[in-house]
């Protein structure tokens, strides 16, 4: 009896281990895959991220490429690692790789550089939204500094109205304009500089007492983790 009931007591604990191997052998291989699937993902590279689907290709072969077209396309695509993005008539597509709160003084780093075309003074935009201009250009990469920037002032339009908007950080501005200038919340700010490029969206209006002057709070259109991509001209 003492035999039989070591032998049985013997054969459950095997039973477990080989069951607690098995178990711990298929979280193994499904971390892996986990870990494995976006590189074998990328290695297929399937139709749908082909040059002629990414830019659409027109009848007669040329690449339809428009500042909205690459932009709305490139934000598609996000996932894509290696993003052609040779110089067009419309600019230079290229991916922001670092932003605020990880740069300072509203300064965007992008994968595009010298070897690129890219030059200092370049202006950076997105869709109709003005973001910036290259500042520092590198052999890969470039510094955008956006117009938000402190000591950053913008010529601008509200209402029909000249304002310069100084830049705060953190995407934005302020600005006195006369307080018999009609401004409200939500009014656009348009480029003075770059005519129909938005500048941002009046976000308060503050008027003390008998002052001559009003203070607007203006912010960019969009935040900055949203600006993914930009078109470099």
């Amino acid at each position: 009896m003492n035999y039989q009931s070591g032998f049985n007591k013997k054969r459950n604990t095997q039973s477990i281990t080989s069951k607690a191997v098995v178990v711990t052998l298929v979280i193994c291989v499904i971390a892996l895959l986990y870990i494995l699937a976006p590189a074998i993902i990328s290695t297929i590279n399937p139709v749908w991220f082909t040059e002629s689907n990414l830019f659409g290709k027109t009848n007669n072969g040329d690449t339809g490429l428009t500042l909205r077209s690459l932009l709305v396309k490139s934000e598609q695509y996000d996932s894509i690692a290696q993003l052609e993005t040779a110089p067009t008539s419309t600019g230079i597509l290229s991916k922001i790789t670092r932003r605020p709160p990880f740069t300072m003084y509203d300064k965007l780093v992008i994968d595009r550089g010298d070897m690129h075309g890219v030059v200092v003074g370049n202006q950076a935009y997105k869709a109709e939204m003005f973001v910036g201009n290259v500042t520092e250009v590198f052999r890969d990469f470039s510094i955008v500094t956006m117009i938000t920037s402190p000591d950053i002032t913008t010529h601008a339009d509200i209402n029909g109205s000249e304002v310069f908007l100084k830049g705060q950080g953190n995407g934005k501005f302020v600005a006195d304009l006369p307080r018999d200038i009609n401004v409200k919340v939500g009014d656009t700010v348009y480029s003075r500089e770059r005519e129909l490029y938005i500048i941002g969206i009046v976000e308060s209006v503050e008027a003390e007492g008998e002052a001559t002057l009003q203070k607007i709070y203006v912010s960019l259109p969009e935040t900055t983790s949203s600006i993914k991509w930009v078109i470099l001209k």
